[in-house]
């Protein structure tokens, strides 16, 4: 029998920013109107993780590794001063100036993308990606002279946060293939207008008396 076909991703867009309004430990997290932050040229999704080791009888006898929070690398094709303002805490005037101060605080969110996915055929299918609470920092810029005969783009690349898990669930990130069995179209055209949420199974039904 063949093989399924599994798309693997291509392609990566739809960086989108959601700004984190509460998380409170009881009840529900709420968010901000979404932004949409620049066209996306790459993503790096790092796990980290806090790990035990317990070693007797000379041999390891338990080790653990738990999940403590996500790095997350952007390369992005360029953050208007007004976006990055908004993401990092600075402060716009009103002639259009930015103004960076050591006390600036970058602003709390979610971070939405998509990724698309290879296929043999048909319609096109995506892999949705949101973290749901976290903080980027401010990231180094690099200007070059124009060089004869060529054009070089300068894009702003590094831009790192760190996103851990919500106060109000414990939950740090949700992902959904388009190709994954049940896959939510409600949940797919929704993605960029508000954090989507994980939806717990359905309880079994009772047997029949």
């Amino acid at each position: 029998m063949a093989d399924t076909y599994v798309g693997k991703p291509i392609g990566v867009s739809n960086l989108t920013w959601f700004p984190l309004t509460a998380d409170p430990a009881e009840g529900d997290a709420t968010y901000g109107t979404a932004v949409k932050l620049s066209r996306l040229i790459e993503v790096t999704l790092d796990p980290q993780f806090v790990e035990g080791l317990l070693e007797s009888d000379n041999s390891i006898e338990d080790q653990i590794s738990l999940l403590q929070s996500v790095d997350v690398t952007i390369n992005a094709s360029q953050l208007t001063d007004a976006i990055r303002a908004g993401l990092l805490g600075h402060t716009m005037d009103s002639t259009g100036g930015m103004l960076v101060k050591p006390t600036d605080a970058p602003q709390l969110g979610a971070l939405a993308f998509k990724a698309l996915l290879s296929k043999e055929s048909g319609t096109d299918k995506h892999a949705y990606i949101v973290l749901y609470k976290g903080r980027f920092r401010e990231f180094s810029e690099t200007f070059s002279t124009v060089e004869k005969g060529t054009v070089k783009y300068q894009t702003h690349t590094g831009l790192k946060g760190t996103f851990v898990a919500r106060d109000s669930d414990g939950h740090i990130m949700y992902r959904m293939r388009e190709d994954s069995a049940g896959a939510s179209s409600t949940k797919a055209s929704a993605w960029f207008t508000s954090p989507q949420k994980y939806t717990p199974p359905s309880p079994p039904s009772p047997p029949s008396p």
